[in-house]
């Protein structure tokens, strides 16, 4: 499962952030650039905090599934 965003920083400008459900954990990929390849990084808590709010609104649609739910739960209660 994939869930993305974009997002403004001062050092990188807009960066399209990508975050992959694969294996049991989330992978964490950003881009600066079109034709950039994808980094991975290590996410900030705006980061945490953003992909919350990607969860909630696919959590109303019935479209999370349960293991990303319970790692961002596990995450946020640290």
């Amino acid at each position: 499962m994939k869930f993305g965003w974009q997002k403004r920083t001062p050092e990188k400008g807009k960066e399209k952030i990508d975050v992959r459900f694969f294996g049991g954990e989330l992978i964490w990929k950003s881009q600066c650039g079109r034709s950039e390849p994808f980094e991975t990084f290590e996410p900030v808590e705006e980061d945490w905090d953003q992909l919350e709010s990607e969860l909630t609104k696919r959590t109303a649609r019935m479209n999370v599934d349960k293991r990303i739910l319970k790692l961002v739960a596990q995450r946020l209660s640290k």
